[in-house]
């Protein structure tokens, strides 16, 4: 069956709206950041920024200034057309590297090896699948890229990497062959916060100073204590779910003013298993400071 997803609209310029299929698998605002660690070390690998984004109003197309840190900064601008494909600028860009209008088992040329004829790179998206993105319940698709290489008359399939890109968040997980791994730690899409992100410079547009603590002791039982912090007012809610995404208990909702502030949960009468703690700040003026899930672990 033929998955139908509605695509977000872009307010593009004196209220032009475009709207690519499958635009929401693909995030692209202007200061937005993602940030990814390795699962084998936890530590940080590489973050992507977006600088800028310019919108051909008339072929419908934007082109996307994104940068990706890992030790240097390097440009590697994308492209999205109106039909909702994405193409690296730099990289084969005259084919895809994402059609984010892709159902399940659609496969697509990604371009020659420019150096051997013999090789030549193919996207396949495999699956897709329900999954909590920080809390937030979003719809991820996987794209597995392959280099094809022809011996002896024969096609051989070699996986390189399976890209899980999320709607609502874009690229999500990124698993490398044969063994690596990367998560995506932290991000900031549209100006909301999502999880942790480290090591932002200074004139990037971003509410570090809004923060939640890891619950101590973690694993626990019965009891455990959350801590967060407030630069300024804010009103805050504190929600804990089981790991399918059903609600188990409600700890906060309500006005916090500025400063540091714990809140205990009482676990006593809840099954064994891991839970989910999602926690929300929103300024006094109506953004969205902090959004971010941490899993807590309750042992008897």
């Amino acid at each position: 069956m033929k998955t139908v997803v509605i695509a977000w609209s872009l307010l593009i310029g004196c209220g032009l709206t475009v709207a690519q299929p499958g635009v929401e698998y693909y995030p692209h605002h202007p200061g937005d950041v993602w940030q990814f660690r390795t699962f084998s070390t936890g530590e940080v690998s590489v973050t992507h920024y977006i600088d800028s984004v310019r919108v051909d109003t008339v072929s419908r197309e934007h082109l996307i200034f994104k940068r990706f840190r890992a030790g240097n900064d390097n440009l590697s601008p994308e492209r999205l057309d109106s039909l909702g494909n994405v193409y690296t600028v730099n990289f084969r860009p005259m084919y895809p590297l994402y059609r984010l209008y892709a159902d399940s088992g659609e496969s697509w040329f990604r371009g020659y090896d420019p150096y051997d004829s013999n090789l030549t790179y193919h996207v396949t998206v495999t699956g897709i699948y329900s999954a909590f993105v920080f809390g937030v319940p979003t719809t991820v698709k996987l794209f597995r890229f392959q280099l094809w290489v022809v011996i002896f008359g024969d096609t051989v399939r070699l996986t390189q990497s399976v890209h899980h890109v999320a709607s609502g968040f874009g690229l999500i997980r990124e698993d490398v062959e044969p063994s690596e791994s990367h998560y995506l730690a932290g991000a900031i899409i549209n100006g909301i916060r999502y999880g942790t992100i480290v090591g932002l410079k200074e004139n990037r547009s971003t509410r570090s100073d809004f923060s939640l603590r890891q619950n101590y002791p973690n694993p626990f039982n019965p009891s455990t204590e959350i801590r967060y912090e407030l630069p300024e007012p804010a009103r805050v809610s504190l929600t804990i779910y089981d790991v399918l995404g059903r609600k188990a208990e409600t700890l906060l909702d309500e006005a916090k003013g500025a400063g540091c502030h714990t809140v205990q949960w009482n676990a006593a009468g809840r099954s064994t298993g891991v839970y989910l703690a999602r926690f929300t700040a929103t300024t006094a003026a109506g953004s969205t400071a902090l959004l971010q899930t941490m899993k807590l672990v309750l042992t008897k």
